[in-house]
């Protein structure tokens, strides 16, 4: 079948407090499986963060990767399950018991054209008009904030993991070269501990 390559994602070090300044910008992280969406044509797969073959898994997105405006891309992104309230369940993920969605934050090839050289920011605007003429919403931008103590507050709140910092003028470097940096709240303790309030914007 063909299909377009599996990239090695960039990966985020484990910090205890986030880095600061104008040139960082700062992303949820919601605890769910990290997946990279590929579409080549009428072909649509989705691989978990290892290679491993997510797309009959997950037959809801990868009809949504298929409805992309593009020919070909690759999307880097968080699949989630969302409970009653819209707040991410992950026994619900490991179960098959919930709708999921994917939370999209990196556009690494576009109509064949590979993009990991670009700034984040170059990437990131591409990717969100690229999801913005989509016609289904399970497939969703996710959305990068200036304040990094603020959004850690709100992770508190909604029970989610912590949040990524990134460099807005970054290439994507697979591996920890990427100079990803991931922050946990302080309440995070299990993957399956969410309160039942529903995800707002920040």
């Amino acid at each position: 079948m063909s299909r377009v390559r599996f990239i090695r994602p960039a990966l985020a070090k484990l910090r205890s407090s986030p880095p600061s300044g104008k040139g960082w910008q700062y992303e949820l992280k919601f605890g769910g499986y990290r997946v990279q969406l590929h579409k080549v044509g009428t072909v649509a797969t989705i691989d978990s963060k290892n290679g491993a073959d997510f797309t009959r898994r997950f037959p809801t997105i990868a009809a949504a990767i298929l409805a992309l405006p593009t020919k070909t891309c690759i999307i880097d992104g968080e699949l989630i399950a969302a409970g009653g309230g819209g707040e991410p369940n992950f026994v619900a993920l490991l179960r098959g018991k919930a709708p999921v969605c994917v939370y999209a934050f990196d556009l690494l090839e576009l109509q064949g054209w590979d993009l990991r050289e670009l700034p984040l920011e170059q990437r990131r605007a591409r990717l969100k008009r690229l999801l913005a003429r989509a016609e289904c919403n399970l497939i969703r931008y996710n959305e990068a904030f200036p304040d990094a103590g603020v959004l850690l507050q709100k992770c508190v709140r909604l029970g989610l993991e912590g949040i990524v910092c990134k460099r807005k003028d970054s290439a994507y470097r697979s591996g920890t070269r990427s100079g990803w940096i991931k922050v946990k709240t302080a309440t995070w303790k299990t993957a399956n501990q969410y309160p039942a309030k529903p995800l707002v914007k920040t």
